[in-house]
């Protein structure tokens, strides 16, 4: 399988975030209106130096949780539907080339976490504005036709972890063109391709 220049599957996505979170998280200038209260996190790649961890979600283990401050980035479910018939897009002059597209949506889960309610509502906040405001961003440069804030959940005590701990989640909404772009060669699949670039005009 080979992917053109503007592919898009969730494992890149999903590192497009978690990158991005970091940046966000890696400057307390970047905190805006709350930089007072969350000026002493910050993160680092060096983890001696970093004060705030900012992983992918499958490090989440809530049964580890350890009495700091943390935020893990993670994507829901890929889901498909139909946005033509038959699913095809573009056929070639000489049917050899055949674009198949769905439209797919998933959503976006940046996790806070902290010993108390409220400062893992400040770094959701601080997440969620972020996000939203380079949303134009991410929909030109990734290719998503749509991101959207959903949510940004209240507090809530974290059960059955081996320390006091709360979560506030930031939830946000993504959709983009699932495009597969298959060759065929005396009746037979030679090639196919991936690309979230719409073939519909």
């Amino acid at each position: 399988m080979s992917y053109s220049a503007e592919s898009l599957d969730a494992v890149s996505l999903r590192r497009v975030f978690l990158l991005a979170t970091r940046e966000l998280f890696s400057d307390p200038y970047n905190y805006g209106d709350l930089r007072a209260k969350l000026d002493r996190f910050k993160y680092s790649d060096v983890t001696a130096d970093s004060t705030l961890l900012v992983d992918l979600d499958f490090e989440y283990n809530v049964k580890e949780l350890q009495p700091r401050h943390a935020v893990y980035v993670g994507l829901g479910d890929v889901d498909f539907s139909t946005i033509v018939l038959d699913h095809r897009a573009e056929i070639s002059e000489d049917r050899a080339s055949i674009t198949y597209v769905q439209s797919a949506t998933t959503s976006l889960r940046i996790r806070c976490v902290a010993p108390n309610a409220d400062e893992p509502l400040y770094l959701a906040t601080t997440a969620a504005a972020f996000f939203f405001a380079l949303r134009p961003q991410f929909i030109s440069e990734l290719g998503l036709s749509r991101m959207d804030l959903g949510k940004v959940t209240s507090p809530q005590l974290i059960d059955k972890a081996p320390t006091r701990m709360f979560e506030v989640s930031v939830v946000a909404n993504l959709a983009f063109n699932f495009n597969v772009v298959s060759v065929i060669e005396g009746h037979r699949l030679k090639a196919y391709r991936l690309s979230t670039v719409s073939q519909l005009t």
